[in-house]
């Protein structure tokens, strides 16, 4: 099995449903997509600094951003996706503070469901924007692949043309 996560910056490519599909098509085994909380979980993160709700609260608000996007990627492929918030209400390890993200969760999923590997799609190479501050900790953990995809500039291999004249 591979845990996807698809990061929430990819949310307005207007092309992700075919980029998406083309990526996971180049995928030989089963996916299991973990979605990013996007521009609702940025949302809950400026409630929680206008209001100070609490990283409590905020955790569980961010975690049901991520659900909602669970939805929305729903519509864009027929790969299942995970129901972050009932998954964490069992397997809940994971601090509940701003240094965790949608990166840290999908390396908590990973490491629950034993993954052959873990995929991070995301809309950058710049490596100081790649991972939440308690990745790597995660991480560390991890006896599968990890590999970081920039599905922005993912192109998929062209069919090989087959045959003669």
């Amino acid at each position: 099995m591979i845990i996807v996560k698809v990061g929430g910056s990819l949310f307005d490519l207007p092309d992700l449903r075919q980029r998406l599909g083309r990526f996971l098509a180049t995928l030989n085994e089963e996916v299991i997509i973990v979605p990013g909380g996007g521009a609702a979980a940025d949302a809950v993160r400026d409630w929680d600094r206008v209001h100070q709700i609490g990283e409590e609260a905020s955790h569980w608000l961010a975690v049901k951003a991520m659900d909602h996007a669970g939805g929305f990627l729903r519509e864009l492929t027929d790969v299942a996706i995970l129901n972050v918030e009932t998954f964490l209400r069992e397997h809940d390890t994971l601090p509940h503070t701003w240094s965790v993200t949608s990166d840290s969760i999908a390396a908590h999923v990973a490491i629950t469901m034993h993954a052959a590997s873990l995929i991070l799609l995301k809309s950058t190479n710049d490596g100081d924007d790649l991972v939440d501050d308690l990745f790597p900790t995660i991480a560390s953990r991890l006896k599968c692949s990890v590999r970081v995809v920039n599905l922005r500039e993912f192109v998929a291999s062209p069919p090989v043309a087959t045959g003669g004249l």
